[in-house]
């Protein structure tokens, strides 16, 4: 067997040569040259040249990149067309054709390609950022649609899916009959109708989370909070079965979150309203209790709650007639003058007992009294010269309430007694009240307070993430004030839903909390859709609660539009 020729040497036999040249450059990098001497050569003295010069200089210039070789003097000629691989048809392609070159060729083609795209993607960066803001404003503009036209997104989009999965039936019953036998040809019809029974049940259960929002919520909650009242004596039960024991309390609740939703009886808001004057008392309202031994006793938030809801009432013109309105008024101003003679003038601050004003100040009690006198404050229908009373209150109030902020922590409900322990419902329902005080005209001086700053610099602290039906009761050892047990529990949903539109939309909140706070809200939202669950179990306070956050919620989304 002849060797492999030597550099510089030619061979002159019938067989093919192949003379490989190697010249070292300075750099002591090889240049490798084929070169083809005679027309043919024979299969075992090339496999053996190529398979030698290969392991002799592949592993130096294999790692080196195209543009690696080229600087450093690699090169490498392209075969001969007759030592190449012949193409599918049975023809050898030429080096231009090549099945390397052709994948070189499509990764070049594709790095240009990704390349042209990233440069585009740069280049027009406010464009396709404008227009990502259009997609995303298109699809709040669609899923507002939905949600007013339940029916027809129904009607649509289900038609949609019926007539796609009947498709769906027709193909896979296409592709998949031909290959089952014969003898199981019941099964392609029988698999494709099980992947489409599937399809159709997921999709049934999308569009009805969908469909679920917040105004589709804020509809069955009205419905089941008016299951609650009794038709013949106008009060709403404490619970919403029909065991429940009316109360004032609950019944003025649930007046005021049906008004703020505005989806309301006229004739069943009117039974109601005489339903709690039925109830009245000199001192104020009774809470009614299911136990025996407890004898009824004024709390004095219960007149804080039926002041804010006659103040509602008032504001809405299909309600009363002329004399109905008039005795409207005098009931909201006689309460509303009730609430003020039960303040402790030295503290600014109310107790749930009228005769312990003096020395059981309480938060809950408070705020709900600032929020009577808020309203009133700011309505049309209460007299200026009523008005004059219940400035220096609603004042004294409010530096209550700033005064006995907990920094980072929030508000507890008896600050004499401090349990070092968080009340987010409590916390939100007063940052709730002191957002609207602050729009009061001429008595919103404290909003500019250093008091009133740390909150608003301090609500990334406050304000945290909650579950629907969250709810934190005060314990039975702090309930007694004086000789009264006066229970407390706090929801923090609905009061965190109404609040997050007022402080997103407060200039004085610090620019860093907005991005927060939209974010919170985002994410409380996308719980909505538990509520109805929960609420199946729920007494009718809580219903009325969430109801009145899902409504604010909406409420303030209309105004901002």
């Amino acid at each position: 067997m002849r060797g492999a020729p030597q550099v510089g040497e030619t061979n002159t036999g019938p067989a093919a040569a192949l003379e490989i040249k190697i010249d070292s450059d300075a750099d002591g990098f090889a240049k490798l040259h084929w070169k083809k001497k005679l027309a043919r050569a024979g299969t075992a003295q090339i496999l053996s040249q190529f398979c030698w010069t290969m392991i002799r200089y592949g592993a130096i210039i294999a790692p080196f990149p195209s543009f690696a070789r080229s600087q450093f003097g690699c090169t490498q000629m392209p075969p001969s067309p007759s030592l190449q691989e012949p193409d599918r048809a049975g023809c050898p392609t030429n080096g231009n054709g090549s099945p390397a070159h052709v994948e070189r060729g499509k990764v070049d083609t594709l790095r240009t390609a990704l390349w042209g795209l990233g440069v585009a993607i740069l280049s027009n960066i406010a464009n396709i950022l404008k227009q990502l803001k259009d997609v995303v404003e298109s699809l709040i503009q669609l899923e507002q649609f939905l949600s007013e036209h339940a029916w027809v997104s129904v009607g649509v989009i289900g038609g949609a899916i019926v007539l796609g999965n009947v498709l769906l039936f027709r193909f896979l019953n296409y592709r998949l009959k031909p290959r089952i036998r014969a003898t199981y040809k019941l099964l392609a019809p029988a698999g494709s109708l099980a992947i489409v029974a599937a399809v159709l049940v997921t999709n049934w259960f999308s569009l009805q989370n969908l469909l679920q929002t917040p105004a589709n919520v804020q509809s069955e909650l009205v419905s089941e909070l008016a299951g609650a009242q009794d038709i013949n004596e106008g009060g709403f039960r404490y619970t919403t079965t029909s065991q429940g024991l009316e109360d004032p309390w609950t019944t003025a609740q649930a007046l005021e979150a049906l008004l703020t939703a505005g989806s309301y009886d006229r004739v069943r808001v009117l039974s109601a309203f005489s339903y709690i004057q039925t109830k009245r008392k000199n001192e104020g309202f009774e809470v009614v209790t299911n136990q025996e031994n407890n004898t009824p006793f004024i709390r004095t938030e219960i007149a804080d709650w039926v002041a804010v809801a006659y103040l509602a009432a008032l504001q809405k013109s299909d309600l009363w007639s002329e004399g109905e309105r008039a005795a409207a008024i005098s009931n909201s101003e006689s309460t509303l003058l009730l609430i003020v003679s039960q303040q402790d003038r030295i503290t600014g601050g109310w107790s749930p007992i009228p005769q312990y004003s003096a020395t059981h100040q309480r938060t809950y009690a408070t705020m709900m009294a600032v929020w009577a006198l808020t309203d009133a404050l700011l309505s049309a229908n209460i007299s200026e010269q009523t008005k004059e009373n219940f400035r220096a209150p609603f004042e004294a109030g409010v530096l209550w309430l700033t005064g006995h902020y907990v920094s980072n922590l929030g508000w507890e409900e008896d600050p004499h007694y401090p349990l070092g322990k968080s009340f987010p419902g409590l916390t939100y329902q007063v940052l709730f009240v002191l957002e609207k005080a602050q729009t009061v005209p001429g008595h919103n001086a404290f909003k500019n307070t250093e008091a009133f700053r740390r909150i608003k610099r301090e609500l990334k602290n406050v304000l945290h993430p909650t579950q629907v039906g969250d709810q934190v009761s005060v314990p039975t050892t702090h309930i007694m004030v004086g000789n009264y047990p006066c229970f407390y529990d706090f929801l923090a949903y609905p009061w965190l839903v109404s609040l997050l539109p007022i402080l997103i939309a407060d200039p004085d909140v610090p620019s860093d909390c907005h991005s927060f706070m939209k974010g919170l809200l985002k994410d409380e939202l996308n719980k909505v859709d538990e509520l109805p669950h929960f609420l199946e179990h729920a007494e009718t306070w809580q219903v009325a609660e969430d109801l009145f956050g899902v409504s604010n919620f909406l409420n303030s989304n209309k105004t901002a539009r």
